[in-house]
């Protein structure tokens, strides 16, 4: 049978989010953000997520399994640790669109869901009328004890859908890593792309 995949407003898309804070849960468990996650914080982060109609969920259904999920929503309804490092830039916030995460089970990877996820949410941006799409994903340096040898970095599949790294726009969010009984610092590099 082959995946289906279904776009959701975030308001109509409640009965995902024990999925969204599975999926998350286990995928960024991986490097390169190596996240000890919670449910308990993984319920706080989502409520901004699903109690609006301006954001989307993408789900990638394996029968009746949620194997994937994409989320996004305007920039302004994200948290201050997101939000705060646009002040000092060009752009306003309110002119952009934010590509929240895509998580995908490992089995399937590769097969263009990750083309999917882009595109539903850039119409998305583009029908309520953003003028920028962006992301940020976690820095780590190439010789990190815990990059795996195959470890593919992201960066050439974000350029070729048109994003670009913001020079010097960062954030910094803090978590709990494996292995480490504190949360740490660590800081993402935001990109953009205009619509």
């Amino acid at each position: 049978m082959p995946l289906e995949i279904k776009t959701f407003s975030g308001i109509d898309a409640s009965h995902l989010k024990n999925d969204v804070a599975r999926l998350r849960i286990t995928v960024f468990s991986e490097y390169p953000y190596l996240y000890d996650g919670s449910e308990a914080y993984e319920a706080s982060y989502l409520e901004p997520l699903l109690s609006s109609d301006s954001a989307i969920i993408v789900a990638v259904f394996d029968r009746d399994s949620v194997v994937g999920v994409s989320t996004g929503l305007p920039l302004s309804s994200e948290s201050d640790d997101i939000l705060s490092p646009w002040s000092a830039s060009e752009y306003a916030p309110s002119d952009i669109y934010y590509l929240s995460e895509s998580v995908l089970l490992n089995p399937y990877r590769g097969k263009g869901i990750g083309r999917v996820f882009f595109s539903e949410r850039l119409k998305k941006a583009r029908n309520l009328g953003f003028r920028y799409a962006s992301f940020c994903a976690v820095v780590r340096p190439d010789n990190h004890p815990s990059r795996p040898v195959n470890f593919q970095p992201l960066n050439g599949f974000w350029k070729r859908l048109g994003f670009e790294m913001v020079p010097g726009l960062t954030c910094k969010i803090s978590w709990k890593e494996h292995g480490i009984s504190v949360e740490t610092p660590h800081i993402l590099q935001f990109w953009i792309k205009t619509l």
